[in-house]
This record gives structure tokens, sequence and C-alpha cells, in this order.
């Protein structure tokens, strides 16, 4: 079954599109093309693509956990990225290759080709191990792509299709059907087979038709007239031969007169004639303006007609919005409010507004879909980590439960014989081997700090420890400024006694908003409650007092303790058993408070 990976707005990059026709509904057949000419490898790396209203659902069939690539290590991110590289730079030259086969085939490549091209920001992730790409076949959505090349000449179809109206082109394609179904694995073999030989470009199979046609036309004829008169004198065969070279050296002329106005071999039609060829006409000076007054629509008006400001238009659209919350919410993904223009920020400011007094509740929801300078920086969602700092953290993530009780064990009975006197030579097991890394305080450690570095530049976070009986200790309140000082606390981090989870979990819910604003709560924890109290029953109490706090829970060797709190909490579990599942598992548990996979981070 499908795992979906991402869900990016319309306004996280422009959807292209070759002759009319959107990437994004041709994955299937692009997929089946790189599949057959290069391999599943090349297929696999496109992600599938689901369009709605709002944007794309991005997923893929393959199986395994999937982790942004920039969320990796830096070795195995960049061994992920020259993999993908590799396959991207294949698929480019599959496009290439393509479009040189003919004008059927040169569609389908400029398809290949653009499926290739990103927008910027990280779309790359892992997937098992193998690269998957997201949002591919856009570009950056303040700057459009140039339209597509026009097919060549010798294909008449794209002459009338350059004077249809946009709306008109956005229709199904029957010569692009044709050629994608030309191109699937069916007939995938024999159009490689025919690759290599391709026919030298038109212009230059003309100019040998013209150079060759007199001498052609010379032999016929005076094949038919050696069979007709042979006797014919000497001097009557010599006058048509210099007849013929005259023809042809006129031809020549031509041909050189023709160079001399266009290069042979542009790839693009060549500027019109200088004015100056117009002011040679034998007209008098003083008729030169008549005539062009007496023309109804000049061509240099129409270049310098006013265009209708987009600006303009969007405001409008933000006026007959109204108090419609679904309207507001898509006019504030619009990609104009992005763009560095001083008429984008009253615009974004106007749409805030009426979001704030007709949709609070909906605005707040919508915040965390926002990068850091698009929302209002009061609503930028909060982050607070409970982080299980009991002694049990310093066990071996790879240690039994059997190791750990005799461990408890010896611990009793060095105790006893202390109290009694009798030195500390007790038998039992390797000490060092049930506390030999990765412990679960070093996991724990590491995926906390990845999390505090991959933080919103707007977001604010809070810390506490669950250290020791009978209460918890608040570490702070970060905002974020002071992220590089949180960062050296949680490295410091060590194991100490008991965990009291409950008193833990009230003092992070009274750290962040949860009302006015969306509040994430990541709990870390291997163990259950040791302090008498219930999680429980305090989760339940901050659910009802803030609407907007969700709680999730990274249950490190599976001991369900946090099970209940994940539920009453509207969060989720994330179970991990080894140094890599506590890195992803506490990545995934943070996630929603990290806002969309393209804003730039701190």
């Amino acid at each position: 079954m499908p795992q979906r990976l991402l869900y990016t707005p319309r306004t996280a990059g422009f959807a292209l599109e070759v002759h009319g026709r959107s990437l994004l509904a041709s994955h299937e057949q692009i997929v089946n093309i790189l599949r057959s000419r290069l391999g599943q490898a090349h297929g696999d790396l496109l992600a599938s693509p689901k369009p709605d209203a709002e944007g794309v659902a991005w997923s893929t069939a393959l199986s395994g956990d999937a982790v942004l690539a920039s969320t990796l290590p830096p070795e195995e991110r960049d061994k992920l990225d020259k993999r993908a590289q590799r396959l991207l730079n294949d698929i480019r030259g599959l496009g290439q290759q393509l479009a040189a086969e003919g004008s059927a085939a040169q569609m389908v490549g400029q398809m290949i080709e653009r499926a290739a091209q990103l927008p910027s920001g990280d779309w790359l992730y892992s997937v098992g191990g193998k690269p998957v790409l997201v949002l591919w076949g856009h570009a950056d959505a303040a700057q459009p792509p140039v339209p597509p090349v026009a097919p060549p000449a010798a294909a008449p179809a794209p002459a009338a299709a350059a004077a249809v109206p946009a709306a008109a082109a956005a229709a199904p394609d029957p010569a692009m059907d044709a050629a994608i179904k030309s191109l699937e694995p069916a007939a995938g073999t024999a159009a490689a087979a025919a690759a290599p030989s391709a026919a030298p470009p038109a212009r230059r199979r003309w100019l040998w038709a013209l150079l060759l046609l007199p001498l052609l036309a010379a032999l016929l004829f005076f094949g038919l007239r050696g069979c007709q008169d042979q006797a014919a004198p000497a001097d009557d065969l010599s006058a048509r031969l210099g007849e013929a070279q005259a023809r042809n050296k006129a031809l020549e002329d031509e041909i050189a007169r023709k160079k001399a106005q266009a290069p042979q071999f542009m790839c693009v039609r060549p500027s019109p004639e200088p004015p100056v060829a117009a002011a040679s006409a034998p007209e008098p000076e003083a008729s030169a303006p008549v005539a062009a007054a007496s023309e109804p629509e000049p061509p240099v008006s129409q270049a310098e007609a006013p265009k209708a400001d987009p600006y303009d238009a969007l405001k409008k659209r933000v006026a007959g919005a109204g108090r419609n919350c679904a309207d507001l919410q898509r006019l504030s993904k619009d990609a104009l409010l992005r763009a560095k223009d001083p008429r984008a920020a009253p615009l974004r400011q106007d749409i805030t507004e009426a979001l704030k007094t007709h949709c609070s509740d909906n605005l707040i929801k919508e915040a965390k879909n926002m990068c850091p300078g698009q929302r209002p920086a009061e609503l930028a969602p909060e982050l607070a980590l409970v982080f299980d700092a009991s002694g049990s953290m310093g066990f071996s993530l790879n240690a039994s439960d059997e190791e750990i009780r005799q461990l408890a064990q010896l611990d009793a009975m060095r105790g006893m014989m202390r109290q009694f006197g009798l030195g500390q030579a007790v038998p039992g097991i390797d000490i060092n081997r049930v506390r030999r890394e990765p412990t679960r305080m070093t996991a724990a450690r590491q995926a906390a700090l990845t999390m505090v570095r991959r933080a919103p530049s707007d977001a604010n976070i809070g810390l506490v420890l669950v250290e020791d009986c009978p209460a918890a200790r608040s570490a702070g309140f970060y905002p974020p400024g002071r992220r590089g000082e949180l960062a050296g606390i949680v490295q410091g981090i060590q194991p100490r006694g008991g965990t009291p989870l409950a008193d833990g979990i009230a003092r992070a819910g009274r750290m962040v908003d949860g009302v006015k604003r969306e509040a994430l709560m990541v709990v870390v924890t291997d163990g259950r409650e040791s302090c008498g109290r219930d999680p429980c029953a305090e989760a339940a109490a901050l659910m009802r007092a803030k609407p907007h706090l969700k709680i999730n829970v990274v249950d490190i060797t599976g001991t369900g303790a946090g099970n209940c709190v994940a539920q009453i909490g509207r969060g989720r579990v994330f179970t991990a058993r080894n140094a890599d599942e506590v890195a992803a598992m506490t990545r995934q548990a943070s996630q929603e408070a990290m806002g969309p996979a393209n804003c730039s981070r701190p």
C-alpha cells in the first residue's frame, strides 16, 4: 500500500506543463517510459502525485522508513543526494535523446526533461534507503518557467496550436497521447534502437537537394536525349551543358544569398528586417507619417498597452472573499504574497486581519502550515519537550530485560552488604555490558538536539526534565534567540533517579499557550511513572483547558507507558527500539511544529 510522504500547497511551486499537458497528470506514462528505457530506480525516483484544489499529496510505493534527506546524518545525506543526482542526470539525458528522435518524440522528450526540474528547497526523501523526490516537475512559484519550445516546423499541428487560446491549449492533445503511447514499454525498445540513426537537420537536407537537383535533371535530360538522337552534334551538346551549368550557378548564387540573410543552423526564428529597409522605399518623406497614421492598430500601440495589475486583481478577490474562511485561507497561500514586492505586505496584513476577525480558530490551525515570515509571529506554534532523565535511561538500548533485572538485584545486594559492612565483592553480571553504548540517554539526547536545531526560526521551545522524585524540573522556555543555550543544556543531560512523568507533563502544559496558538508537547521516555501521580489525569486536565494542544509520545523500548497520554492528548505513540528508530520517531513526533518542508531553517 502506498505510504504518504508530504502534502505541498499550491504556493510551494509552479506546476510545469508541456504542450498544454500537466506533467503530474502524465506521471504514470513518464514512469513507464523511465522504467523501460533506464530502469526501476529511475521510475521509483518520482513520487506519485495526487493533486486537489489546495495542493498535491505525494506518496510512494516503496516500503521502509520515509525520512526527509536534510535530517539524515551528513554522510548518509551526501550519499543519497549523489545517487538522486545520477538518476536525474540519466532522466535529463533521456529527455534530450528523445527530443532528437522526431517531432512526436520531441514533445515526450521535453516532458521527461522537465520532470527532472525542481524548485528551490528540500524535496528529497530517503524511503528504505532509496531516493524519492516530491514536487518534481515544478519551478519556483515566484518565477514561472519559459514556455516550452515549439515542435519542429515539419509537424503542421504546432503551428496551428500557436493561435489557439490558452484555455483550448489545455484540452487533451491526441498528438501528445500518440507520442507517449509510442514510447511506453510496448514500443520503447524499437524507439530506442532507432535513436542512433536520427536524420540530419531539415535545412541541411534541403540545401543538398537544391545542389543535387540540377545535376540529376541534367543527367536525366541528356540520357533521354542520347537515346533519342545519338547523332546530335557536339556543339549542340556543349550548348545545352553550358545552359545547365548557368542554371546551376544561378541556384548556387540564390543559396548563398539566403545563407547570408539567415544563419544555416539557427535554433530560433531570425529577427525581422531592420526598419531602415522600409525607409528605402521611393515614397516622399512627408507621406510617411500619413501612411503610418492610416494604420488602424499600429503594432507599437499594442506592445505598449498597459497590462492588468495582478495585485489589484488579488485585492478584489480578498474583498470578495468577505467572511468565507476557506476562500481567505486559499488566498493566504497565493504566490504573489510571497514575492518581494511592496504591495504584498499590506495584502498579507488584510488577509491576516480578516482571518483573525472571522476565522480565528481556522487561522490558528493553518499557521503550522506556513513558513516563518508568512504567518504572524504571535501565531507560530510552540514546542515543549518532556525529557526522561531517570536512571533507567543509562541502560544500553541493546540490553535485554533479563540483564536489567539482574543488575537491579545486584544493586540491591550490594546495598545490603554495604549496610552490614561486608564489602563489595559480589558475583554478578558485567555492568559495563548493561550500560554499553548506545545507551537510551545517548540516543534520546542526540534526537532532541536534532529537533531543537530543525525548529522554525519563530518557534519558542520549552524543556522539562523528568529526572527524580518527587517532581520534575522546568529547565526553561527559550525564544529563537536563545536556541544555542537550549542546545547546550540538552547536550549536558545525564540519567539520575526516578520518573515523575505526570509532574513533567503538567509543568510542560503550563509553559505553552495551546489556546490562542497551537502547541505541541513531545514526551521522550523509557518507563512508567514512579512518583505516585497519574500522567493520564494530568493529560486530560490539559486537554480541557487547552483546545489547541497536542501530546505525542516517543516510547523507547516499547514499554507502553505513554499510550494513554497520547490517546487523551489527541496525539500518537512512536515506538523506538534502537538508536536509528529513536532519531526517526522523535523527528516524526515533532514534525507538526516544524512547518512545511520548503521553509528555510535557522
